[in-house]
């Protein structure tokens, strides 16, 4: 949180004021925290199996801190995954914070996206609202884009990281198109 604690607290506030918990871990180690974390920057250094005063007192630079913090949030969080703790995991950061998040994230087993599209797909039935899961790879975005265009669809909630990825990278499965476009295009939420 050297740069982000300010951020880091509006997410917070925001999530918390819809009923749902959080946890921050702080990774950073450069400016003193201006939040409260749950998990300090000494106890993820100290998972690691290092202590943090004393990279400190060495004068390392982040980058070669960052290796080690992103070690001990890994820790951190492979224990809380084992007690069904962890649902889904935000990070706002710089260049350092995103490398480091997303080492952190690659971690994670496969199936908190899938995890995050059921509960989203319950709580918006539980409000009314018809849903329909399109699947992540193949003809699910297209279909859903062209159904758009037919206004047929009302609003989008999308976690399509790997079709996003792919189309971003020229990637093998996907080819160009208006995929995540055509929503904002239309004015549908």
């Amino acid at each position: 949180m050297d740069t982000k604690s300010e951020e880091f607290g509006f997410v917070k506030k925001l999530i918390e004021q819809n009923g749902l918990k959080t946890m921050v871990i702080d990774v950073g180690v450069i400016d003193p925290p201006g939040l409260n974390p749950d998990v300090t920057r000494y106890e993820v250094a100290k998972t690691a199996g290092k202590d943090l005063n004393k990279l400190i007192k060495d004068g390392p630079s982040r980058e070669v801190v960052a290796p080690i913090m992103a070690e001990g949030v890994k820790k951190i969080l492979a224990e809380l995954l084992s007690k069904n703790k962890v649902h889904g995991i935000i990070s706002l950061g710089g260049t350092q914070g995103t490398s480091l998040a997303t080492e952190v994230m690659k971690s994670l087993p496969i199936g908190i996206t899938n995890q995050g599209a059921i509960k989203a797909k319950e709580v918006f039935e539980k409000s009314g609202y018809e849903t329909i899961v399109f699947h992540a790879c193949g003809p699910g975005g297209p279909t859903m884009e062209s159904l758009i265009k037919e206004n047929q669809i009302d609003g989008v909630f999308g976690l399509v990281t790997v079709e996003v990825m792919q189309e971003m990278f020229d990637g093998l499965l996907f080819k160009k198109s208006d995929r995540m476009t055509v929503a904002a295009e239309m004015g549908v939420p």
